[in-house]
């Protein structure tokens, strides 16, 4: 029985340890996070005009398509982040279409979060906006974006839920996402005002 006190002990001083290792380096990095994180909500809100389309809409969306992708950038909020590299274009590379667009968006958006994940822990509103109350982020919503990284993304998560980061119902709406074949409505989310949810 002692042996076992001593292993719970040390297995929570460990997790405590980790925890407040990865806070302090949030803090150290907020301004970077945050910028990564604005540039994220930005670039994913650009991408609701094409997903509030209907099918027939989407097929005439193509249609002056680089026009409007020259005004994110110009326009965009962030003029410090360059969003073709962030996107992987090559120089002076103008997508022309909404899909050459929309696919790297939630592709990058999503490589972000987990590599932020991997490095912070598990990052919620209420960790970011100590730092920067501009700056929001909830992980659902990107997740759902893309499938390509389930894998990783069902063993990280449960691993930063057991280590305590993540609110239970937070982790309820990831892996709600991380079924798939479940329909997504706005409705399943508490914080469902400020995104889309793309169905599976």
């Amino acid at each position: 029985m002692k042996h076992f006190y001593l292993m719970a002990v040390l297995l929570l001083t460990t997790l405590s340890h980790g925890q407040s290792a990865k806070e302090a380096l949030l803090a150290e990095n907020s301004v970077t996070v945050a910028a990564q994180l604005k540039l994220m909500n930005y670039l994913d809100y650009c991408t609701m005009k094409y997903v509030r389309l209907n099918a027939q809409q989407r097929a005439q969306a193509d249609v002056g398509f680089a026009s409007y992708y020259r005004d994110v950038v110009a326009l965009s909020p962030y003029p410090d982040m360059d969003i073709p590299a962030y996107l992987g274009y090559a120089k002076d590379y103008t997508p022309t279409t909404w899909l050459e667009f929309v696919v790297p968006v939630y592709k990058k958006n999503l490589e972000n979060l987990i590599a932020l994940i991997e490095k912070y822990g598990y990052l919620t509103t209420e960790r970011i906006t100590k730092y920067d109350n501009q700056a929001g982020i909830f992980a659902p919503y990107y997740i759902s974006r893309n499938k390509d990284y389930d894998d990783v993304l069902k063993k990280l998560i449960k691993r930063e839920y057991k280590e305590g980061n993540i609110p239970q119902n937070e982790y309820k709406d990831v892996m709600l996402v991380l079924k798939r074949g479940t329909i997504i409505n706005l409705s399943d989310f508490k914080q469902s005002t400020d995104f889309g949810i793309i169905r599976n």
